[in-house]
């Protein structure tokens, strides 16, 4: 039986505009790399959508203006220490002791506010909370103690420490009113703890997306290697592996 040429010929305009195998299979690799390079970003505003969703509709009041702000209220001073965290997350750290290094600064804040004005009392207590973070700094750095033991341990200490400046009670500041009208004030009918939260977020998060400074804190995070697995360097040539 013969064959007729023109049967088993393929067009060369066929042959032009089919893609090739591997440009076509690089290209789907890409784009599912993409995909899901953006479900990862999204993974924390997915589920927040979903409960926020949830929940208007069970409550008729979660929607409402009073009751937003008033959560915003209640978790600024959350939201702030998170926003910090992630200075040390995106770094490859980690820290153990932000909730007790935020009671301490509180505690010496309301201790020294009753005996001076709120501003400087609220400026030494920062400065509290700094050195706590430098010895953290020093302790994993310099001595080579592993981020999650040695913050862990601060975080009993620190503890301990704000127990002993209260004695184990309240501080009670109703007599200093100006300490808690530095977050009770209402600016454009929202209240200066939320602005404060607000400024706070947002400048650290133009620090990391602007600041070349913020770009080299993922530096060591991305170039983290479990130990025993070999690092790839680049070369003209090609990638070789190195120990």
């Amino acid at each position: 039986m013969n064959t007729s040429p023109d049967s088993t010929a393929t067009s060369p305009d066929a042959t032009a505009t089919r893609p090739a195998p591997g440009i076509a299979r690089l290209g789907a690799e890409r784009l599912q790399k993409l995909t899901r390079g953006r479900l990862r970003a999204a993974g924390i505003v997915i589920p927040f959508v979903v409960l926020f969703i949830v929940l208007t509709i069970s409550s008729s009041s979660f929607a409402t203006k009073s009751n937003l702000l008033n959560i915003l209220d209640q978790q600024s001073a959350t939201l702030i220490i998170a926003a910090a965290g992630t200075l040390v997350l995106v770094s490859g750290g980690i820290d153990l002791s932000v909730g007790a290094v935020y009671g301490l600064a509180g505690v010496i804040a309301a201790e020294l506010a009753q005996h001076m004005p709120a501003g400087p009392a609220l400026l030494v207590g920062l400065l509290a909370g700094l050195a706590v973070g430098l010895v953290n700094g020093v302790v994993a750095t310099f001595f080579r103690i592993n981020a999650l033991i040695a913050t862990l341990a601060m975080s009993f200490v620190i503890s301990g420490v704000a127990s002993l400046i209260t004695h184990g009670n309240l501080v009670v500041l109703f007599d200093h009113p100006g300490f808690g009208d530095l977050a009770r004030t209402h600016v454009v009918t929202i209240l200066s703890s939320i602005w404060i939260m607000l400024i706070a977020v947002i400048a650290l998060g133009l620090f990391l997306a602007r600041t070349t400074i913020g770009r080299y804190m993922y530096a060591p995070a991305a170039t983290a290697r479990p130990p025993g697995l070999p690092a790839f360097a680049s070369t003209r040539s090609g990638s070789s592996p190195s120990c």
